[in-house]
């Protein structure tokens, strides 16, 4: 990243690989937990540290502590091999519409729920 000034790249991607792992862990889960919900079981047990984690470790404990494997495989596709993550089906049924280059959302019931659980509301 810093060799190559990938700042924006890595940013991006790393927000992309989040959204979708919070999905996963939703879906996976039944809704009973979150991408948010195994970051406050990881600083509950990991945090403060003086340790330095690296990627695949982070994702690694994070998988363990949700209980199933999702941000692991998303390592190797997204980080490994360094790609962004294609978008349009999650935002889909997330019911996010591009129009004009913008995202827009679809207002109807059937995808309004995904969003206000991610959004806590």
């Amino acid at each position: 990243m810093l060799h190559q000034r990938q700042y924006m790249r890595v940013h991006w991607s790393g927000a992309a690989i989040a959204l979708i792992s919070d999905v996963q862990y939703r879906d996976r889960s039944d809704g009973a937990t979150s991408l948010d919900a195994v970051l406050a079981e990881f600083s509950t047990c990991c945090l403060p540290s003086r340790r330095r984690w690296r990627a695949l470790e982070l994702m690694t404990k994070l998988d363990d502590i949700a209980g199933f494997v999702a941000m692991v495989p998303l390592h190797r596709r997204f980080v490994e091999q360094p790609m962004f993550p294609d978008l349009e089906n999650l935002y889909e049924r997330l019911g996010l519409q591009k129009h004009s280059g913008r995202l827009e959302f679809d207002h109807g019931a059937a995808t309004r729920q995904g969003r206000k659980n991610i959004m806590g509301r």
